[in-house]
Protein backbone atom coordinates (compact mmCIF):
# COMPACT_ATOMS: atom_id res chain seq x y z
CA UNK A 1 0.00 0.00 0.00
CA UNK A 2 1.10 3.22 -0.77
CA UNK A 3 0.09 6.97 0.03
CA UNK A 4 -0.53 9.80 -2.49
CA UNK A 5 -2.23 13.33 -1.90
CA UNK A 6 -3.75 11.81 1.08
CA UNK A 7 -5.42 8.57 -0.48
CA UNK A 8 -3.69 5.22 0.48
CA UNK A 9 -3.66 3.01 -2.72
CA UNK A 10 -3.35 -1.03 -2.29
CA UNK A 11 -1.79 -2.64 -5.72
CA UNK A 12 -1.90 -6.46 -4.78
CA UNK A 13 -0.89 -8.11 -8.68
CA UNK A 14 -1.60 -12.17 -9.03
CA UNK A 15 -0.24 -15.11 -11.24
CA UNK A 16 -2.97 -17.57 -10.97
CA UNK A 17 -2.77 -21.22 -11.78
CA UNK A 18 -2.84 -22.08 -15.39
CA UNK A 19 -4.23 -25.38 -15.84
CA UNK A 20 -6.75 -25.69 -13.00
CA UNK A 21 -10.02 -23.82 -12.82
CA UNK A 22 -10.94 -24.58 -8.86
CA UNK A 23 -7.24 -23.70 -8.34
CA UNK A 24 -7.89 -20.56 -9.47
CA UNK A 25 -11.33 -20.01 -7.67
CA UNK A 26 -9.90 -20.90 -4.38
CA UNK A 27 -6.47 -18.88 -5.49
CA UNK A 28 -8.66 -15.84 -6.10
CA UNK A 29 -10.86 -16.21 -3.32
CA UNK A 30 -7.82 -16.14 -1.07
CA UNK A 31 -6.00 -13.34 -2.39
CA UNK A 32 -10.06 -11.53 -1.93
CA UNK A 33 -10.16 -12.54 1.47
CA UNK A 34 -6.65 -11.21 1.93
CA UNK A 35 -7.19 -7.67 0.49
CA UNK A 36 -10.73 -7.46 2.22
CA UNK A 37 -9.02 -7.53 5.20
CA UNK A 38 -6.84 -4.31 4.25
CA UNK A 39 -7.34 -0.71 5.38
CA UNK A 40 -7.00 1.22 1.69
CA UNK A 41 -8.73 3.99 0.15
CA UNK A 42 -8.53 2.09 -3.30
CA UNK A 43 -7.74 -1.23 -4.34
CA UNK A 44 -6.37 -2.05 -7.69
CA UNK A 45 -6.12 -5.79 -8.50
CA UNK A 46 -3.60 -6.72 -11.16
CA UNK A 47 -1.76 -9.59 -13.27
CA UNK A 48 -2.22 -12.98 -14.89
CA UNK A 49 -5.56 -14.30 -14.52
CA UNK A 50 -4.94 -16.93 -16.98
CA UNK A 51 -8.66 -16.87 -17.68
CA UNK A 52 -10.81 -14.98 -19.90
CA UNK A 53 -13.82 -12.18 -18.73
CA UNK A 54 -16.31 -15.04 -19.24
CA UNK A 55 -14.76 -17.10 -16.48
CA UNK A 56 -15.92 -18.23 -13.00
CA UNK A 57 -12.59 -16.03 -11.46
CA UNK A 58 -13.59 -12.96 -13.34
CA UNK A 59 -17.56 -13.44 -12.39
CA UNK A 60 -16.47 -14.09 -8.87
CA UNK A 61 -14.66 -10.70 -8.67
CA UNK A 62 -17.47 -8.48 -10.12
CA UNK A 63 -20.08 -10.46 -8.04
CA UNK A 64 -17.29 -8.99 -5.26
CA UNK A 65 -17.78 -5.24 -6.40
CA UNK A 66 -14.76 -5.12 -8.74
CA UNK A 67 -14.58 -3.53 -12.04
CA UNK A 68 -13.16 -4.69 -14.89
CA UNK A 69 -11.19 -1.25 -16.18
CA UNK A 70 -10.82 -2.59 -19.48
CA UNK A 71 -14.62 -3.70 -19.41
CA UNK A 72 -16.03 -0.74 -18.22
CA UNK A 73 -13.97 0.98 -21.18
CA UNK A 74 -15.36 -0.69 -23.50
CA UNK A 75 -19.02 0.08 -22.70
CA UNK A 76 -17.91 3.81 -22.12
CA UNK A 77 -16.11 3.65 -25.06
CA UNK A 78 -18.04 1.41 -27.57
CA UNK A 79 -14.31 -0.36 -28.08
CA UNK A 80 -13.14 -3.68 -27.24
CA UNK A 81 -10.10 -4.75 -25.32
CA UNK A 82 -7.29 -5.86 -26.93
CA UNK A 83 -6.29 -9.59 -25.98
CA UNK A 84 -3.10 -9.77 -23.58
CA UNK A 85 -2.37 -13.82 -25.47
CA UNK A 86 -1.91 -13.48 -29.03
CA UNK A 87 -1.01 -16.89 -30.11
CA UNK A 88 -0.60 -15.55 -33.90
CA UNK A 89 1.21 -12.91 -33.48
CA UNK A 90 3.47 -13.98 -30.26
CA UNK A 91 6.40 -16.13 -31.24
CA UNK A 92 6.47 -17.69 -27.78
CA UNK A 93 3.14 -19.47 -28.79
CA UNK A 94 3.80 -20.43 -32.20
CA UNK A 95 1.98 -23.78 -33.12
CA UNK A 96 -0.44 -23.50 -30.92
CA UNK A 97 -4.45 -22.97 -32.49
CA UNK A 98 -6.09 -21.02 -29.01
CA UNK A 99 -7.61 -18.00 -30.18
CA UNK A 100 -6.38 -15.09 -28.84
CA UNK A 101 -7.62 -14.27 -25.45
CA UNK A 102 -7.67 -11.21 -22.81
CA UNK A 103 -6.16 -13.40 -19.63
CA UNK A 104 -4.49 -10.15 -18.08
CA UNK A 105 -6.64 -7.99 -15.63
CA UNK A 106 -6.18 -4.93 -13.79
CA UNK A 107 -9.31 -4.26 -11.38
CA UNK A 108 -10.38 -1.70 -9.27
CA UNK A 109 -12.90 -2.36 -6.02
CA UNK A 110 -15.96 -0.46 -5.59
CA UNK A 111 -15.73 2.10 -3.01
CA UNK A 112 -18.80 3.75 -2.11
CA UNK A 113 -16.86 5.70 0.69
CA UNK A 114 -14.88 7.42 -2.22
CA UNK A 115 -15.17 8.87 -6.03
CA UNK A 116 -14.65 6.24 -8.42
CA UNK A 117 -11.67 7.34 -10.46
CA UNK A 118 -11.57 8.46 -14.18
CA UNK A 119 -9.85 5.65 -16.41
CA UNK A 120 -8.18 7.82 -18.75
CA UNK A 121 -6.96 4.75 -20.55
CA UNK A 122 -6.53 1.17 -21.55
CA UNK A 123 -3.79 -0.01 -23.34
CA UNK A 124 -1.74 -3.08 -23.98
CA UNK A 125 2.24 -3.04 -24.16
CA UNK A 126 4.82 -5.85 -25.06
CA UNK A 127 3.00 -6.75 -28.57
CA UNK A 128 5.95 -6.29 -30.55
CA UNK A 129 9.07 -7.59 -30.74
CA UNK A 130 12.46 -5.79 -28.69
CA UNK A 131 15.28 -7.37 -30.63
CA UNK A 132 16.41 -8.26 -33.99
CA UNK A 133 16.16 -11.84 -33.18
CA UNK A 134 12.30 -11.33 -32.60
CA UNK A 135 12.11 -11.71 -28.76
CA UNK A 136 8.80 -10.51 -26.57
CA UNK A 137 9.02 -9.49 -23.20
CA UNK A 138 6.68 -12.53 -22.62
CA UNK A 139 3.96 -14.96 -23.63
CA UNK A 140 1.25 -12.34 -22.30
CA UNK A 141 1.37 -8.59 -23.25
CA UNK A 142 1.24 -5.93 -20.41
CA UNK A 143 -2.07 -4.01 -19.46
CA UNK A 144 -1.24 -0.37 -18.99
CA UNK A 145 -3.74 1.61 -17.08
CA UNK A 146 -4.42 5.53 -16.24
CA UNK A 147 -6.71 6.54 -13.85
CA UNK A 148 -6.85 10.12 -12.69
CA UNK A 149 -7.99 10.88 -8.92
CA UNK A 150 -10.04 13.70 -8.45
CA UNK A 151 -8.54 15.85 -5.62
Amino acid sequence: MFTYKGCNLGVTNVHLNWKSNRKRQEQMNAVNNWITNKVSDYELLCGDFNDDPYSMVHQYLIRKHWIDVAQFKEIEENMIAQPTLDYRKNPNLKGDVKQEKRYDWVMIQENAAFEFPTIENVSISGDSVLTSTGVFPSDHYSVFVELKFNE
